[in-house]
């Protein structure tokens, strides 16, 4: 997310040298983070529920598809990513339109 950020450091000058709102910058980074986010989340949960079944034998008394647990660790890993892109949108936030401009 940090590496987008830069890469779209003269875009979110431009935008917000005509105009945008700083929540509208915020809000298209956490947009764009969602994206992402959410495929890593439907990809993992898939990935994860497809290879429980192989690693069944190795757990006693604990189920491998045990929904509970898998959504706890599945909220909890989109609260660290959310955080994780909150922080570089803020930076965003933060650009000077004329700096921005000038960032080569």
């Amino acid at each position: 997310m940090s590496y987008g950020v830069t890469l779209r450091t003269r875009e979110i000058g431009v935008r917000m040298a005509l105009g945008a709102r700083r929540e509208t910058i915020l809000i298209l980074m956490m947009r764009d983070a969602g994206k992402v986010i959410g495929a890593g989340v439907a990809a993992g949960a898939l990935g994860g529920l497809w290879l429980a079944r192989f690693i069944h034998g190795l757990l006693f008394g604990v189920s491998p598809v045990d929904g509970t647990s898998l959504i706890l660790a599945l909220v909890a890993l989109v609260i660290v990513a959310l955080f994780a892109a909150y922080l570089p949108a803020r930076r965003a936030v933060r650009i000077e339109p004329i700096i921005a401009l000038r960032y080569e």
